[in-house]
């Protein structure tokens, strides 16, 4: 378990109207999947960068497993589906119904992919060396990332079933030197989410906003979050249900003037209040709880919006992961740690909700294994 890896993957949460808040059950454990090696506890997290977003639909379970030799493989609803001729591969997302997308790879660079009622398809653009496909929007939309020769990363744009157009390659922001799309939210209008680098890898939230000319326009969501010094974009939804109507929210994590150099849960609806947007810190209070992330967003059948993911706590000199749910402020904070099935996990993650509200995540057992498990809604 690689803790520093754990505070740089922060991710975020959702404001909505609703108050009612829903309950879990316990943890019903669905395996190591391929071998007794268990899967990736965090969408992503064998790739550079890896944040991802959620692996959970309510049609489909997607998860990365390792096989009897330690390599990645993407498997969906139980079944590898790496194709031939590719070596290993992982499941990074699945958000529109039976759509997923990833990677795979062939012994050497990852190429971006995607699986559509179980068919594959290879997302790489010509002319990059790596790619990786990371978020799944309405109708079937993906996006991800491209690494050049030089090793620089560009956001793009995979399927745009939205406009029925050809992907295309988002643009830097400027002042940024490499940027990747991580998330998409879309109802009238196509948004996008994801993050931006500069010079200096400092980190920006960043949103892709689609004109009337199917062109896109990246905002700069940091300085929408006060106190924030750097931040990142994993998940977005389309809320419907706040003050302000129907807008699109995104979900990622900050470090802020106050946080102690740690990532904190955040959320950033961009067009609230007018045109300059809002940003809000949803690290649970308590001084157990060092970090905090969340990894999936979703506007439930009961019109609330949750999050799921985890806070990292300490003990002494200890530190683990637990599994959470919330529903759009620091306080909804619910800790699911306590719904694994007694003595058998020391720790979990949550990487995804359906929308009925039932979580999708991960444990890891006393020998350091991580399963796939799920948190059934009451």
């Amino acid at each position: 378990m690689n803790m520093k890896l754990t505070l740089l993957a922060a991710v975020a949460a959702v404001c909505a109207c609703n108050t009612a808040f829903a309950k879990w059950g316990t943890a019903v454990d669905r395996g190591t999947i391929l071998s007794a090696n268990g899967i990736v506890p965090n969408p992503g997290e064998n790739l550079l960068p890896f944040w991802g977003g959620n692996s959970r639909d309510q049609t489909d379970w997607a998860v990365t497993a390792f096989d009897a030799s330690g390599n990645p493989h993407p498997v969906i609803d139980g079944v590898d589906v790496t194709p031939a001729g590719y070596t290993s591969g992982g499941a990074i997302m699945t958000g529109y119904p039976t759509t997923t997308a990833g990677y795979v790879a062939a012994g050497g660079p990852t190429h971006a992919a995607s699986w559509v009622n179980g068919t594959f398809k290879d997302l790489h653009p010509a002319g990059f060396v790596s790619s990786v496909a990371q978020g799944v929007g309405g109708a079937g939309n993906i996006v991800g990332m491209a690494t050049d020769a030089s090793g620089l990363l560009h956001p793009w744009l995979f399927v745009d079933n939205f406009e029925g157009l050809p992907g295309k390659q988002l643009p830097t922001p400027s002042g940024f030197n490499q940027a990747v799309a991580t998330s998409l939210a879309q109802s009238l209008g196509l948004y996008i989410g994801g993050y931006a680098l500069n010079a200096g890898q400092n980190l920006h939230p960043i949103m892709w906003a689609e004109g009337n000319s199917t062109t896109f326009t990246s905002v700069d969501l940091l300085s929408t979050l006060p106190g924030s010094t750097s931040g990142v974009i994993v998940s977005g939804t389309w809320d419907s249900l706040d003050g302000d109507g129907s807008l699109p929210v995104f979900g990622g994590s900050v470090t802020t003037t106050s946080s102690n150099g740690e990532w904190h849960a955040a959320l950033w609806v961009p067009y609230a209040q007018g045109t300059t947007g809002v940003g809000y810190d949803l690290h649970p209070a308590g001084s157990k709880y060092l970090a905090s992330s969340v990894y999936a967003m979703r506007l439930l059948n009961k019109n609330a919006v949750y999050e799921a993911g985890l806070v990292v706590t300490a003990k002494g000199r200890k530190t683990a992961w637990h599994a959470m749910v919330w529903q759009g402020s620091a306080a909804s904070a619910t800790d699911l740690n306590g719904k694994l099935p007694k003595g058998e996990f020391i720790q979990s993650t949550a990487t995804g909700i359906d929308e009925l509200g039932n979580v999708e995540g991960s444990a890891e057992d006393k020998s350091g294994i991580w399963h796939e498990v799920y948190w059934p809604v009451k």
